[in-house]
């Protein structure tokens, strides 16, 4: 038996990976499986009864077009020199960024860097709400 899917109800991600949200198709019971790809096949568990099922890419691909809509390519390059342009400027709009350096360090670079997923998380949520409405 595979999974199914319309189990997936959100799709998150950060640098490296997708978060997954599954809600158990015997108990709902919302749960979290992380993928370093969309091409393998995993077997995530339900805490709440023990289910567990193959999941499989075609499953995952066809959720990612259904919550996460393809952009045309000119949307998505706006996308990422916005995303790009707040994060490089975020040290410098933090008062006290001489806090952001340590022994010679930028610790402000290095922090954009996790700093990414979230301002593309929020812009995209933003732009879903949009296309929504």
């Amino acid at each position: 038996m595979t999974r199914n899917e319309q189990e997936i109800v959100d799709i998150g991600f950060d640098y490296r990976s997708l978060r997954l949200t599954l809600a158990c198709p015997r108990c709902a019971v919302p749960h979290t499986e992380t993928l370093p790809s969309v091409v393998m096949v995993v077997h995530p568990r339900c805490p709440g009864c023990g289910h567990e099922a193959a999941l499989e890419p075609d499953a995952i691909a066809a959720a990612c077009v259904r919550l996460m809509p393809p952009m045309a390519n000119d949307d998505a390059d706006a996308l990422d020199v916005a995303v790009a342009a707040l994060v490089r400027s975020w040290p410098a709009a933090v008062e006290g960024d001489a806090l952001l350096t340590h022994a010679g360090v930028d610790l402000g670079a290095g922090a954009a860097f996790a700093l990414m997923p979230v301002v593309l998380r929020g812009y995209l949520a933003a732009a879903r709400a949009e296309a929504a409405s």
